[in-house]
């Protein structure tokens, strides 16, 4: 099930976090390209069942955090094709 929060939902290659359970603390591991996914990963793994609590371990690339909404959606690959509309 968590699998499918870090590859579903993020589209994250499963290798990018390690998970490890012990009596429903989960543990999540490993680096990720944005700060805001590792908000979502640990929002969504402490809603699966028989989850207990949550233990974040993660890092991050970059800081999007500070990033307004609509700096967001355009921040990235499609950067300079966006500015040449």
């Amino acid at each position: 099930m968590i699998d499918e929060v870090v590859a579903g939902t993020l589209s994250l290659p499963p290798q990018a976090v390690d998970i490890t359970v012990r009596e429903g603390v989960v543990t999540l591991s490993g680096q990720l390209e944005h700060r805001t996914e590792i908000e979502i990963a640990v929002r969504l793994t402490r809603q699966i069942d028989d989850v207990v609590a949550v233990a974040d371990q993660l890092t991050f690339r970059l800081d999007d955090a500070h990033l307004r909404l609509t700096e967001r959606a355009t921040h990235g690959v499609a950067d300079d094709w966006l500015r040449k509309l």
